[in-house]
């Protein structure tokens, strides 16, 4: 409807209306700053609805009823969007949410906010390029019929930490990318699970790049190597050249413990000057790989914390 009309200010709908299928109906209006209209009802796609709309206030969507909306695809990106408290709730039937609000370079999150996202099956790049995003610890966050978080967080440079607790991820079966470039990301916490049957398949570059991680959970990577469908782990930590002592340890310990059998035969290569290793281009190089028993770790560690390693069985 009104695509693309850059010169656009103010728009007026009348109250009561129902827009069916507004597909990008006001994409790359870039100077809209006020949308009137009470009581608004949206059904169907709304994908792109409000892409690029730079300087939008988009508190007017109070009083839009988005229940209705089968996909909200790329409806906020790279827009000017602050805040979702207004409306995060009302989105509950949405069926596909990817790249929602990506790009969005000022948008924050309230750590009180609840997520329900039960009925989306797509919610790749949810947040990706939120470059104001510092943490992720939502009291209630529920994907349970999504199977994708591929590029979630990718590139969201200011976040510093996530807690997995509170999340329900059962069917998530890709993760591959999720926190790539967090360049600031210090610690994942946490039990990413609240379902013991997930299918966890692709975890591939998953916190590459991300070289001020620190530390990982023992309840997370217990949860995500313990489960018997990973098949690829792929530069899962490739340029983390920041992660702990004991992180290494319980990371190998566990990876010392999958079924090889089951995987390709790039992702049984874990020397650090490989790029297919999970471990490509940090401080971690794994000698032996037939038997993952001998370990080679470059850099200055503490004679205690090397000695933590030899007690898990690790040669050096």
């Amino acid at each position: 409807a009104f695509r693309f009309c850059s010169n656009l200010r103010t728009i007026s709908l009348p109250n009561d209306i129902i827009l069916n299928r507004p597909w990008s109906a006001f994409q790359n209006c870039e100077n809209l700053i006020f949308l009137n209209g009470r009581n608004i009802k949206v059904y169907n796609s709304a994908s792109l609805l409000f892409s690029s709309c730079k300087n939008l206030d988009f508190k007017c969507l109070e009083n839009w009823n988005l229940c209705s909306t089968t996909s909200l695809e790329h409806a906020f990106t790279n827009s000017g969007l602050t805040n979702t408290n207004f409306f995060i709730n009302k989105i509950f039937n949405t069926r596909n949410i990817a790249d929602m609000f990506a790009g969005c370079k000022n948008l924050e999150l309230d750590a009180s906010l609840n997520f329900n996202f039960w009925n989306a099956n797509d919610c790749s790049g949810l947040f990706r390029d939120c470059s104001k995003i510092t943490s992720f610890m939502p009291q209630y966050f529920d994907i349970g019929q999504s199977n994708s978080l591929n590029w979630f967080f990718m590139n969201c440079s200011s976040l510093t930490s996530v807690s997995f607790d509170n999340m329900n991820l059962q069917n998530v079966q890709n993760l591959s990318y999720m926190f790539t470039n967090c360049n600031k990301l210090e610690s994942v916490n946490g039990t990413i699970f609240t379902s013991p049957t997930v299918e966890i398949k692709n975890v591939y570059k998953m916190f590459s790049n991300c070289m001020n991680l620190t530390s990982v959970s023992y309840g997370w990577m217990q949860q995500m190597f313990g489960n018997t469908n990973l098949n690829t782990i792929d530069g899962m930590f490739a340029n983390c050249n920041n992660l702990s002592i004991t992180s290494i340890g319980t990371i190998l310990q566990f990876i010392k413990s999958l079924n090889v059998s089951r995987f390709n035969v790039s992702s049984l290569n874990l020397s650090n000057k490989r790029s297919e290793s999970p471990f490509y281009n940090t401080n971690i190089n794994l000698v032996n790989e037939e038997f993952l028993t001998e370990l080679t770790i470059e850099g200055s560690f503490q004679r205690s914390e090397v000695e933590e390693l030899a007690q898990r069985g690790w040669t050096f």
